[in-house]
């Protein structure tokens, strides 16, 4: 059963949840996702516990099937869920999130940087704040409401039962559809807000569903590249289409940030490449590969699973 781990974070206060999960050790915070002290203030935890938190499995399973109009922009998904083990009483939601890759642009981007005074850092010598730095995987927006429709899945559960909902939406024409993500959520929702949990959710690009309307041609100038096999034990492969000659580098980071493994590439020719990473030195777990294609960044999530 494949399972997505969801880790919530908050830039300036540099603190996060897996899952909204309650580890040994900690408190709940007070309100909602807004974090105070008594929620982990440092990453070092996120990368052990997200291998842990995957590593339990899931008891629901979460699918996406639909189509992107790139002429309309309009997004019309299913989001099917089916439960295999039951969960604790109480409400389930079902929510759709739109995410995005690689946004810059304008101050409000900057990102506030602790690591520039930090030698070895990946971060270090680059400013605070720095300017034009590029995000991923920026929230957007969660469908129908912030937490969700918990309207869909009945109370009791019906075990190995489909639990469906349509989703139709327009695109926000700001957003780069080369770059968007959905991602369907199913979370428990507990009495109060500090009680509500990530069950499972399941990630898929937009350009990637059943009916997309994005060619290659039209998808000109938005670099991306394809990773596979992944999960992968030992060897995963990048795959990616250059449109010209370009000076290409690879760097990967755990879920903390910390650099684990860098190549430069040099000048690899126009067409599509395949570019070979091995993995296999690497722990268990979830991290972001960035390549560097001339003067751009992109970046995708890898999970390494032996």
């Amino acid at each position: 059963m494949s399972f997505v781990v969801i880790l919530v974070i908050t830039a300036l206060q540099h603190r996060g949840m897996v899952d909204r999960i309650l580890f040994d050790g900690e408190a709940r915070p007070t309100f909602g996702i807004n974090f105070n002290a008594s929620v982990p203030s440092s990453s070092n935890p996120w990368f052990i516990r997200a291998r842990d938190r995957t590593a339990d499995g899931a008891l629901v399973n979460v699918d996406i099937k639909g189509n992107y109009n790139n002429a309309t922009r309009q997004i019309d998904v299913d989001v099917k869920s089916n439960f295999v083990d039951y969960p604790l009483p109480g409400d389930i939601s079902m929510s759709l999130m739109i995410v995005e890759d690689s946004v810059t642009g304008g101050a409000t981007y900057d990102q506030r940087n602790f690591y520039n005074a930090t030698a070895g850092h990946p971060f270090a010598g680059l400013g605070d704040p720095i300017v034009g730095y590029v995000h991923e995987h920026v929230h957007r927006q969660t469908l129908p409401s912030t937490y969700g429709d918990a309207t869909v899945i009945s109370s009791p559960i019906a075990l190995y039962t489909d639990y469906q909902r349509n989703f139709n939406v327009s695109l926000d024409n700001s957003y780069n559809e080369g770059q968007v993500y959905l991602v369907a959520v199913i979370a428990y929702r507990g009495p109060g807000l500090e009680e509500y949990e990530v069950l499972n959710a399941k990630e898929v690009k937009l350009n990637q569903l059943l009916g997309v309307g994005i060619s290659k041609n039209e998808a000109k100038g938005n670099t991306t590249f394809e990773v596979y096999p992944n999960p992968s034990k030992d060897i995963t492969n990048i795959s990616i289409d250059l449109e010209d000659r370009e000076n290409v580098s690879v760097m990967v980071r755990d879920i903390t940030g910390k650099e684990v493994m860098s190549q430069d590439l040099g000048l690899i020719a126009q067409g599509n490449q395949r570019i070979a990473l091995n993995v296999s030195m690497l722990s268990n777990g979830i991290y972001f590969t960035t390549l560097r294609i001339g003067d751009k960044l992109v970046t995708k999530k890898i999970t390494v699973n032996k």
